[in-house]
């Protein structure tokens, strides 16, 4: 599918995958980019997506890309009452079915919806390679009456990885997780897998009682959610031996791996090395302002796990030099080159450009941490004010629910 850019930049013919089954779609679409409203040809362009992402893809037993191609056409013609019919080699046919369906109108156009956009999760070592990274929380956008608007978060997402994300937390924090019924926790994460293509790294946020952990889990596992982030532990009290009983207790119950949540409590050394050591932890999200500890931990831990900061931007070059592989973003939400340019710096050893970059990220991140008016409570803006800079850069923000403004 050709981007609007492309017509912006003086094309003045569409070659185009959907008109072979969809015509009028497509010169709906051409009309819309002749007319230069960009608006409606990113709506058209957003709803396609699905479809390019699957023609690229390689196909069942094959390593070469756009091995899907044809086939997908195909389906799309059965879809649309035309003859498709299978494939002649070197095509793999016929394509399995349902790949994508139904064609339903979208406004004044079309959506395809897959059956599955992504065919399976990642394994362990994929997931690993993408938390070498910079991870993009998926902010999720209410609508006036605080309902999640599933159309938007979908578009963020696939906004966000259009500008190179790989690595994204659904139903995290910055997600306000505990603003959500488990129900909409799945479905925020149904709608992050069904947006995003194969090549991505979607990780859940997962807490709470063992029993209601084990039942989410299950739940994003039949989604097809690539990892679990083990959320903080909101329990009163806590005993570090019967906390590490807890990750074996939720791992046991998963398919995907784990990415335990390090923050809000002061772990030690070997807590933290005897986490690396559950059987499904494939990496760790570290947010404690301790570097120290972060560096003893590195050492005293597993040598197959991933550090990850989560303390964002400004602790990345300190974090790095102590055995991170990656970092969650702040600025980067919202302006993921910014993220993208640093980790390029840190993987290059230029610290002169990553504390560049990291200062860049400063004020902004203090910005966060502020109480707010009429509040004494620090952190209190730190998601209104992510939304405020998706806002600015063109991808949508939403309402936010109590106990944030």
């Amino acid at each position: 599918m050709v981007r609007p850019l492309v017509r912006r930049r003086g094309g003045d013919r569409l070659h185009d995958s959907i008109g072979n089954f969809l015509p009028e779609a497509a010169l709906a679409l051409f009309d819309a980019l002749d007319a230069g409203d960009w608006d409606r040809a990113r709506k058209f362009q957003r709803a396609l997506r699905p479809l390019e992402y699957l023609r690229e893809e390689p196909g069942a037993g094959s390593t070469l890309s756009a091995g899907n191609n044809a086939l997908v056409i195909k389906r799309g013609l059965e879809l649309a009452g035309l003859n498709g019919g299978p494939g002649r080699e070197p095509l793999v046919g016929p394509p399995p079915s349902p790949w994508f369906g139904p064609i339903s109108p979208v406004g004044d156009g079309y959506m395809l919806q897959p059956a599955h956009s992504r065919i399976m999760p990642l394994s362990a070592d994929q997931v690993q390679e993408c938390l070498r990274g910079v991870a993009v929380g998926l902010l999720t956008p209410f609508d006036q009456d605080l309902e999640i608007d599933h159309e938007k978060l979908a578009e963020n997402a696939q906004d966000l990885y259009d500008e190179g994300i790989r690595t994204f937390l659904a139903t995290a924090n910055i997600s306000e997780y505990h603003s959500l019924s488990q129900q909409e926790r799945i479905d925020g994460a149904q709608t992050a897998v069904e947006a995003l293509p194969d090549d991505v790294c979607v990780l859940a946020g997962v807490g709470g009682s063992t029993k209601d952990a084990q039942e989410l889990i299950r739940a994003y596992d039949d989604v097809g959610v690539d990892a679990h982030m083990i959320m903080p532990m909101d329990h009163t009290y806590i005993h570090e031996k019967a906390a590490i009983d807890y990750y074996h207790e939720l791992d046991a119950a998963a398919e995907a791996p784990l990415v335990p949540y390090a923050r809000d409590f002061d772990p030690s050394v070997e807590f933290l090395a005897d986490l690396t050591r559950v059987e499904g932890v494939v990496g760790i999200k570290y947010t404690l302002k301790d570097p120290v500890k972060l560096g003893e931990a590195v050492t005293a831990g597993a040598d197959d796990v991933v550090w990850v900061n989560g303390l964002a931007e400004p602790y990345a070059v300190s974090y790095w030099v102590e055995g991170i592989d990656g970092f969650s973003a702040g600025v980067s939400n919202f302006r993921p080159e910014v993220g993208l340019a640093l980790f390029e710096a840190l993987q290059n050893e230029n610290w002169k450009r990553a504390r560049e970059l990291r200062n860049i990220c400063i004020p902004y991140q203090n910005f966060r941490d502020e109480t707010g008016v009429e509040n004494t409570m620090p952190g209190a803006i730190s998601v209104s004010a992510v939304k405020k800079g998706l806002e600015l850069a063109g991808l949508h923000a939403g309402e936010v629910r109590e106990p944030i403004r």
